[in-house]
């Protein structure tokens, strides 16, 4: 006896939305065991935004990044630390990341760390930029900034794939993803869109942020 339909009518495309409260012949069902790229719902409101709950961001195609670089974005953090930008080229990586409620940012094998004032964790957008400008890198947070000077800076113009909030292969200096908010994304000057030309990967919400 087989269990399998021969033709089904089941549509191959899920719904967009939250369900709640589900119930099957007026008994509540649960929580599933298990589940497969389902985000978490938002129980209060929400805002313009990209939510990673434990996923990640990866771009399609390479992109050009030259001697000079410019990086900026707000982030609202769930947890203090976490990946948040990884530009991986043939010869050379940026890391942008989170570890212990500071900020780094790692260019080989140049440093630069700020420690905020309070916790990044307090529930307001924080703004980050980073710079590069031939041989100096400069990381600001808010309003504290710190700047390295290296003559191992000086790159030539490449080409470099991007992760944003984690990865899934090694090669990241922290382990956990990003966990929390982030907006307002821009490179040289220019907003990234991750509706197009990102693939998605686990648990995040490209259009929308808790409020909350």
């Amino acid at each position: 006896m087989s269990f399998c339909l021969q033709e089904h009518n089941i549509p191959m495309d899920g719904i967009i939305g939250c369900m709640r409260e589900f119930r099957m012949n007026d008994v509540a069902v649960g929580e599933p065991d298990s589940s497969h790229k389902m985000l978490p719902c938002f129980g209060g409101l929400s805002e313009m935004g990209t939510y990673f709950g434990g996923g990640h961001i990866v771009s399609d195609e390479t992109l050009t990044v030259g001697s000079d670089l410019l990086l900026s974005f707000e982030l609202r953090p769930q947890h203090m630390t976490g990946l948040l930008f990884h530009f991986k080229g043939d010869k050379n990586s940026l890391n942008v990341y989170l570890l212990k409620n500071k900020v780094f940012v790692d260019l080989n094998d140049v440093r630069v760390t700020v420690t905020p004032h309070k916790s990044l964790c307090d529930g307001k957008f924080h703004k980050v930029t980073v710079s590069k400008q031939e041989t100096v890198i400069q990381l600001v947070v808010d309003s504290i900034s710190e700047r390295k000077v290296s003559l191992s800076l000086s790159n030539p113009r490449a080409q470099y794939s991007l992760n944003i909030g984690g990865m899934t292969n090694r090669g990241s200096p922290v382990s956990p993803p990003f966990i929390g908010c982030l907006r307002n994304v821009t490179l040289e000057n220019k907003p990234v869109a991750f509706q197009r030309g990102f693939r998605v990967f686990g648990f995040v919400n490209i259009n929308r942020c808790p409020a909350d």
